[in-house]
């Protein structure tokens, strides 16, 4: 992707390439968002829509095979440009619905010519016709399973399983509840900075912030724009995590003289969380992906932990050490933590 494309066009390209081969989209929009020179507005969008389709994307699906009466045959690019437009037709209030229309077939127009543009054209044209239907169409199924599926966009043998746990009206709650838009939270480092520091720190620049309820090292920020201008995170002292991530740290609980092997350690959260916990904790991390494995040694030299030794993860394997359970007796040994 070159800086160049506008933020839809990126969006497209992701979703198209994820369609033919699923990964893990957060390490893409990543080098996306360091090669372009968007405003913070493009930007915004360009999370927004990312992160929506894929959030969507079964709910997309059955309305893309009802709106082409159950043709869906078009190349992968097209078929992201319709997608990704008829998610802001959809989901979003803020694009008018011809602009979400023209950029979507002028995108086809490029990528598959102008029989698919018009394909293009004609699925969202009626899809603004029936919205309303659109949006009630899990109404009209016949399987509570499938309502589900098709409202809240899950797989439905993940919704069999939870239905063993809980009733219809429970889960649909949570559903909901977990579908909504995460708020942005930070991390404090303390070894770096203590909270009275940070909230002095961030007044300043007429940022709001709030106190998390559940850890005193958590934050939520709002209005805070690009987040890359923060002069706390370019050096160390505060880190963008939810604090959900942040109960993992918590939960291992290092302790000074523990070896700690985090085999999923990418980007980083996780890790220099526990390292910042006790720096008299030895932390072995690693990832299966080169390109993860990069973001991780950047956020680990950002925060200046000095406690951690990055590994790829075939000289892990290739290295035959052996790592063992920390048994609950012994106040030293081995953890194995698997994490973001």
């Amino acid at each position: 992707m070159t800086p160049r494309k506008s933020s839809r066009e990126a969006v497209v390209e992701i979703y198209a390439n994820w369609l033919r081969v699923k990964f893990r989209v957060d390490v893409e929009a990543f080098g996306v968002l360091e090669k372009s020179e968007w405003t913070s507005s493009d930007r915004a969008l360009f999370l927004e829509l990312l992160y929506g389709v894929i959030r969507r994307h079964s709910t997309l699906e059955i309305f893309l095979q009802h709106l082409s009466n159950g043709r869906l045959k078009v190349q992968h690019a097209v078929h992201a440009a319709v997608s990704v437009a008829l998610y802001q037709l959809l989901y979003l209030d803020r694009i008018p619905d011809y602009a979400a229309v023209d950029t979507a077939v002028s995108i086809a127009q490029a990528l598959g010519g102008a029989k698919q543009a018009g394909w293009v054209n004609a699925i969202l044209r009626r899809a603004i016709r029936e919205k309303e239907q659109l949006l009630n169409l899990h109404s009209t199924l016949a399987d509570p399973v499938q309502q589900i599926a098709c409202k809240f966009s899950y797989p439905e043998w993940m919704l069999g399983r939870w239905l063993k746990r809980m009733s219809i009206d429970r889960l649909e709650t949570f559903l909901d509840w977990n579908n909504r838009r995460p708020g942005i939270s930070v991390r404090l480092n303390r070894r770096l900075i203590d909270a009275q520091q940070f909230i002095d720190h961030i007044r300043k620049q007429e940022i709001e912030i709030e106190k998390n309820p559940f850890d005193p090292d958590f934050f939520l920020i709002r209005h805070a724009g690009d987040l890359r201008k923060l002069v706390l995170i370019r050096d160390g002292a505060i880190t963008v995590q939810d604090v959900s991530q942040g109960l993992v740290g918590r939960l291992v609980n290092p302790q000074p003289g523990e070896t700690i092997l985090d085999l999923c350690a990418a980007p980083g959260g996780k890790t220099t969380h526990m390292s910042e916990l006790c720096p008299d904790s030895r932390i072995t991390a690693t990832d299966i992906s080169s390109r993860r494995l990069k973001q991780l040694d950047e956020n680990i030299s950002r925060c200046r932990l000095g406690n951690v030794k990055l590994v790829s993860y075939d000289d892990l394997l290739a290295s035959n050490q052996r790592f063992r359970a920390r048994a609950p007796e012994f106040s030293q040994g081995v953890r194995i933590c698997a994490g973001e």
